[in-house]
């Protein structure tokens, strides 16, 4: 890619301003982390991220400012009733009208509690663009080219143990099912596509951001995700927190009770993070990397005022991020079934796996319209209105090594480096297997 080297430089780049912002950026996430221990509000962001709320807490409003014009409305109840029933999310329209009734009746803040509760469990509106989908998502398009080979293609199992850089037995006492280790020549291709990535974003216009990985539940739903169904964790004073599962939540957590002028948007962040997944899968396809509990993510978070333009642009920048890469890729507009709450269309970039046989997403780009805004406090400053919001993948590394690997492996098992990536590693071209093998021995506890 054109200039790579040199964008990348920026992300190290030693002028005074640099050093500053990241100093400053280390100062906010240490008070970041102090704040969320103890339950007080985010008055601390530069106005960079707009100006800061006005009350104490989690900067969140006490109850997201619904849009209770459409939800109540009798004439829509048919049409939530078939989004949820498209989506197999939770909520019950006629139960959140029965309870908003019983609000008015009584008054009393026991109704409104069990009212909110139940109406924000509702995800948000479909796309007219996604309404029409059923069961199986659209195919956009496609780029790049299928990779032929001279020899039966191998799964990044055994390319990853060839190449001593790929392991997942012997890690149940160190990190449960599912761990794995990454290490060699794998790992330096992991480093190098962040780097990549990352020198992409800057060049995008994306700041970059470091957030939390523990999350109160509250910042967890506002972003639409159901908090009981996070890997819990404990503070030290033992107040609950949430692993997260994407910096998207972080992200929203760092904006929560904004308020932005027009002329500061869209406003483009790029966050780093492990991201941590309860969901499994026994099905022999998805084993070894393909699905795990834990991995390193690039994440894009925007916000604007026309979430459908913002995931536009977000697949343009994931297209320019893959295309380089030498993937042959198809873009697919997935169907209500594969949307999450907060999502009123979702586009999915997903890479041909020769050694497993099939496409495997590798992104996922989400318009989420005010649905995230209206629940993390978001407004407008000229006048009080929700912005819109959209996120979206840059980096999954542990699927982009897959397709990686599995696409430019070559027959004595070594892989070939994709240029741009090559140029992060120095000129190196191929991965080999060490000449002097990494030994790890694991203590067993007794």
């Amino acid at each position: 890619m054109e200039g790579l080297v040199g964008l990348s430089s920026r992300i190290f780049d030693d002028s005074r301003q640099t050093r500053r912002a990241t100093l400053q950026m280390t100062w906010l996430q240490l008070r970041y982390l102090l704040q969320m221990q103890r339950g007080r509000g985010f008055g601390f962001l530069s106005r960079a991220f707009g100006s800061k709320p006005t009350a104490g807490g989690l900067a969140l409003p006490e109850e997201p400012d619904l849009d209770l014009e459409y939800v109540l409305e009798p004439g829509n109840a048919e049409e939530i009733t078939e989004n949820i029933r498209a989506r197999k999310e939770r909520g019950d329209i006629r139960e959140v009208t029965g309870l908003y009734e019983r609000w008015q009746r009584t008054k009393d803040e026991a109704s409104r509690d069990a009212f909110y509760a139940e109406a924000k469990l509702l995800p948000n509106r479909l796309s007219p663009r996604v309404s029409h989908l059923t069961d199986e998502p659209e195919v956009l398009e496609s780029f790049g080219g299928k990779p032929e080979f001279a020899f039966a293609p191998k799964r990044f199992e055994e390319i990853g143990k060839k190449l001593d850089g790929f392991r997942t037995d012997s890690l149940g006492k160190v990190s449960g099912q599912r761990a794995h280790v990454i290490r060699g020549s794998l790992a330096l291709l992991e480093w190098a596509l962040l780097q990549y990535s990352l020198a992409v974003l800057r060049a995008e216009g994306f700041s970059l951001v470091s957030v939390p990985d523990l999350l109160h539940p509250r910042i967890v739903e506002a972003c639409g995700f159901p908090a009981d169904l996070q890997r819990g964790q404990a503070r030290p004073d033992s107040s609950p927190v949430c692993l997260s599962g994407t910096s998207e939540m972080g992200i929203g957590g760092l904006l929560a009770g904004r308020v932005f002028s027009r002329e500061d948007l869209p406003l483009r962040l790029a966050a780093v993070s492990r991201c941590f997944r309860a969901e499994v899968s026994d099905t022999h396809a998805e084993r070894g990397l393909y699905r795990v509990h834990h991995f390193t993510k690039v994440e894009m978070f925007c916000v604007g005022e026309n979430s459908g333009e913002i995931l536009e642009e977000l697949v343009r920048i994931q297209k320019r991020l893959f295309e380089p890469l030498g993937l042959w890729c198809r873009v697919l507009r997935m169907p209500p079934s594969d949307l999450g709450p907060s999502a009123a269309e979702k586009i999915d970039v997903e890479a041909w796996m020769p050694g497993h046989g099939f496409f495997g997403e590798i992104s996922s780009a989400s318009s989420c319209t005010d649905y995230q805004a209206r629940r993390l406090g978001l407004r407008l400053r000229e006048d009080g209105k929700h912005p819109e919001t959209g996120n979206g993948t840059a980096c999954a590394i542990p699927r982009l090594l897959i397709a990686l690997a599995e696409t430019h492996q070559r027959r004595d098992g070594t892989v070939r480096v994709p240029e741009p990536l090559a140029s992060l590693l120095g000129g190196v071209e191929v991965l080999e297997k060490p000449k002097v093998p990494l030994k790890l021995h694991w203590l067993k506890n007794k």
